[in-house]
Formats: C-alpha cells, sequence, structure tokens
C-alpha cells in the first residue's frame, strides 16, 4: 500500500498493489465522504 505525497498530483490517492499483476487506486475523499454520510444517518 501506498499513499499521493502532499503538495503532488496524487495527494490523496491511495495505491493498493497486488504480487498477482493487479493495482487498485482509491481517492481517499471520495472513501471519507462516503464513510461520513453513512455515519451521520
Amino acid at each position: 500500500m501506498a499513499a499521493g505525497r502532499n503538495g503532488t498530483i496524487s495527494e490523496g490517492i491511495i495505491y493498493l498493489l497486488s504480487n498477482k499483476d493487479w493495482m487498485a487506486r482509491f481517492n481517499l475523499v471520495w472513501l471519507m465522504e462516503e464513510y461520513n454520510n453513512n455515519f451521520n444517518k
């Protein structure tokens, strides 16, 4: 797992790497927004 650095284009992006030749990329702001919306209901 890796995260984009502050002040770069990839800031707020989380990268999940696999040994099976795939990578997933998540936008942390989007994930937290969904979490906060579900948590505050």
